[in-house]
């Protein structure tokens, strides 16, 4: 079950990836952009040289919604900061501002910081040089205003990409409102809760119930990852294993369920008797020391070489 379920987490972290974290990328590389700009202008560059040196701003793909709104205003705020003379700088920048009324909360932010800066009664050079440094800042924040809702929805993906692994007998009220909220919004991620469901059964279910169907409907996708794909392929070549492991909990019924879904502790018992030394490789050995470990009798299958 572990192993299926690092397979799925590799699909859920793909699935974030391309839904959130691929456009934060985006708008923080935007971000370090105009960090260079910036500096370049600290260092005493002129406006010109320093967009030279920068040259264009990183590309966005046009199915990102705000990383694309932040990189139209950009190329605009570029355009600007191209104007040597004051006058035509600041009825440009006037017409940047009464664009942006109406749009969205951000850009009404946006508009509201410049019309502050703006120069109440001359236009100078000085005055324009001020402005464009403002006009810097206040894109930086435009960009963050856009990027803080996408960080918000990928960490909340995170924690409620949880409730899929979790089996029916541990989802309590309030899991069962989070799931079905999950999924709701994410309806493509109902497969992997299926299938943490299917496989689940080898350790939910009653044994007679179980009759090898939870591994053979396992099928691979060319839309998993490697590593599911791979997972899948591993599950299905050890079913005999698996199921040869189900026949053993019906011939022996004293053993409790849990053990069927956590054998770590015995695992680690059984192996500490092959970790211990060269000592132990006789068969009445390894079976004296396996019979003291787990506390029981242990059977040997291997062939007598």
């Amino acid at each position: 079950m572990q192993l299926l379920n690092n397979g799925i987490k590799a699909d859920l972290q793909k699935y974030r990836d391309k839904r959130f974290d691929a456009e934060r990328r985006e708008l923080h590389a935007l971000r370090n952009w105009v960090n260079s700009l910036q500096k370049l202008v600290k260092d005493g560059f002129d406006f010109s040289l320093s967009l030279k040196v920068t040259k264009n701003p990183p590309n966005v793909k046009l199915e990102h919604g705000s990383s694309s709104k932040c990189a139209k205003l950009t190329f605009k705020v570029i355009d600007l900061l191209k104007v040597s003379a004051p006058e035509q700088f600041f009825l440009e920048l006037q017409d940047l501002i009464n664009g942006l009324a109406g749009i969205g909360n951000s850009e009404l932010n946006l508009s509201n910081a410049l019309l502050k800066v703006m120069p109440k009664k001359r236009f100078t050079e000085k005055g324009m040089l001020r402005v464009k440094k403002e006009l810097l800042k206040k894109l930086k924040t435009f960009f963050l205003e856009h990027r803080k809702p996408i960080d918000d929805e990928s960490i909340k993906f995170h924690h409620n990409s949880q409730v899929i692994f979790f089996q029916p007998e541990n989802v309590t009220p309030k899991r069962k409102e989070r799931l079905t909220s999950f999924l709701t919004f994410h309806p493509e991620l109902k497969t992997y809760r299926e299938m943490t469901l299917l496989v689940g059964e080898i350790s939910r279910l009653s044994l007679d119930e179980i009759n090898g169907h939870q591994i053979r409907d396992l099928a691979e996708s060319s839309i998993y990852s490697k590593k599911l794909n791979a997972a899948i392929r591993t599950i299905k070549r050890h079913e005999d294993d698996i199921l040869r492991f189900v026949e053993f909990f019906k011939q022996n019924p004293e053993l409790s369920k849990a053990q069927r879904s956590n054998m770590e502790f015995h695992n680690k018992k059984f192996k500490e008797p092959f970790e211990s030394g060269n000592n132990l490789l006789k068969k009445e050995r390894v079976l004296g020391r396996l019979n003291t470990q787990l506390s029981g009798k242990v059977e040997w299958f291997l062939d007598n070489e």
